[in-house]
């Protein structure tokens, strides 16, 4: 049977589209060409936003955000070394062993664990004399504790008796911790600035659809020439790090269904 042709006789809005005699049968009888026409006209425009996306536009806004993370160092090397040099080895070693035994206990009544005092003894001969040298350290997480051992010592014992520079530092994995930090801190920030944009135009806040880590900078504090004890604070400053990190977010924008706030916004 020949192909029913609807081209000759279609309205000028309408385009023809080929219609078998097997369709025909078995259409219902409320289907006409004009509801077939108007389905086939919805499946093309839906075909062509589709493609272009055009069909529900998604909304977004994207913002920057900075973190900035300061922290002092957290663990103090103490060093304090014993020397004694005479004709008689035994007696520098009687000397130093004095000495050690006062440091010991000074260090272990301000609660320095045994297992936290490093001891090294050497010895060394000089023309005629022998020297011995005894060095005790320990690392600490209270800076009080490490001025009150440090006078004590240099007000009780003589010169034999020294305190070497102390060393400032991060304790394992804090600067890690200090970085991710300082990332959260800047999505928090970023997040603030994008719910104040969508409260403004009268949307919501959605979720976060692309996080980007523009840059990442650590910075510790100014070179300090001073180094002695008495400007510890100088040299906490010069051990100060400080984590700065800038990010990239964009959210997603959907319609406030707060009828309330739509009116305040307005």
């Amino acid at each position: 049977m020949n192909e029913i042709n609807l081209a000759a006789n279609k309205p000028a809005s309408f385009y023809a589209i080929p219609v078998s005699s097997k369709n025909v049968l078995s259409m219902q009888p409320i289907q006409t060409v004009k509801h077939i026409m108007e389905d086939y006209q919805k499946q093309q425009m839906t075909l062509i936003n589709g493609q272009n996306g055009k069909e529900n536009p998604k909304r977004t806004v994207t913002v920057n955000g900075t973190g900035e993370i300061k922290m002092p160092p957290n663990e103090i090397k103490l060093v304090i070394v014993i020397t004694s040099c005479k004709t008689n080895i035994e007696e520098a070693k009687s000397s130093v062993q004095r000495r050690y035994e006062y440091v010991y206990q000074t260090m272990r009544k301000y609660k320095i664990n045994e297992s936290n005092i490093f001891v090294n003894t050497s010895y060394c001969r000089r023309d005629d004399l022998y020297e011995v040298r005894c060095e005790l350290s320990s690392i600490l997480s209270d800076y009080k504790i490490y001025l009150q051992i440090y006078n004590i010592l240099i007000e009780k014992l003589d010169k034999t008796v020294k305190i070497l520079e102390p060393e400032l530092s991060h304790s394992p994995n804090r600067i890690e911790a200090l970085k991710r930090q300082a990332t959260l801190q800047a999505i928090r920030n970023a997040k603030r600035t994008a719910l104040d944009i969508a409260q403004s135009v009268g949307l919501q806040l959605g979720k976060p659809c692309e996080i980007v880590q523009e840059s990442f900078r650590e910075t510790f504090g100014e070179p300090m020439d001073i180094v002695d004890v008495k400007y510890l604070s100088n040299l906490i400053n010069e051990k100060t790090i400080k984590v700065t990190c800038n990010v990239r977010v964009t959210f997603d924008l959907i319609r406030s269904r707060n009828k309330k706030l739509l009116e305040t916004v307005k």
